[in-house]
């Protein structure tokens, strides 16, 4: 099993995180920063036809807001 691991874009947009994966020009949106990232992991593993588990990602915060979290 080989994991696939992708950057995601997420910037805060009203009530909710907009979320955008660069590599596969995905966009999705969730209410909290972690569903967010739970967003963009199944939406990668739709697009690449493989189990969730097998897809991580590293949220990047946009917009003035420098941290990066795992």
């Amino acid at each position: 099993m080989s994991e696939r691991h992708y950057r995601v874009l997420c910037e805060r947009d009203g009530g909710h995180w907009s979320v955008d994966v660069p590599a596969l020009r995905l966009h999705t949106f969730g209410t909290t920063l972690s569903d967010a990232g739970e967003m963009a992991r199944d939406a990668i593993a739709a697009v690449l036809d493989v189990p969730i588990e097998q897809v991580s990602v590293e949220l990047v915060l946009q917009c003035g807001e420098a941290s990066r979290l795992n």
